[in-house]
């Protein structure tokens, strides 16, 4: 295991504690973080500055989804499906990987690609998304996304209502 690069020893000070991660990174980040790190054969790489970005990250995605979910029109539109195709690309990619367990990879495609489309659907709609399609994107997401980041998304599926644990929902199917 490297830290920021460098092999981690306790000479070079480089180590960090799993009992420090959670104060200083968040657990949901330090895990991310760490399925992030490395793919394959690859030696992992903790990565302190990726960690703390992405601690704000998690924080944004999670103010992102209190605000958008439920909320849109009924109006159908074309842009709808481009949407609903962008999910099932994601969710169809995201399962390759999973499968091979190439967790960076699928870490970038749940959660930063599909964040980028949706980002991008919202752009395109003046922010007045079909409130069904956004849900859906949202919902899969969720559930997605709780392998890497369980606590935020228990958090968010119990505050949007949801039965149950996310960690138990159904897997998306494309």
């Amino acid at each position: 295991v490297t830290v920021d690069g460098e092999k981690m020893s306790k000479s070079k000070g480089n180590m960090i504690p799993l009992r420090e991660m959670p104060e200083r990174f968040c657990v949901d980040a330090a895990r991310f973080t760490i399925l992030n790190g490395g793919e394959s054969l690859d030696d992992p790489n903790w990565d302190s500055t990726f960690a703390t970005a992405f601690k704000q990250k998690l924080n944004g995605f999670f103010d992102f989804v209190l605000e958008h979910y439920g909320k849109g029109s009924h109006e159908k539109r074309l842009i709808d499906e481009w949407m609903l195709s962008r999910l099932h690309s994601c969710v169809k990619e995201g399962t390759l990987f999973m499968e091979e367990t190439l967790f960076r990879s699928a870490s970038q495609e749940i959660f930063f690609t599909l964040q980028q489309d949706v980002k991008w659907y919202l752009r395109r709609t003046n922010n007045s998304p079909n409130k069904k399609v956004l849900d859906e994107v949202l919902d899969a997401q969720l559930i997605m996304l709780s392998v890497f980041c369980p606590f935020v998304c228990e958090e968010l599926w119990e505050k949007l209502g949801k039965k149950g644990f996310v960690s138990t929902a159904v897997w998306p199917a494309v």
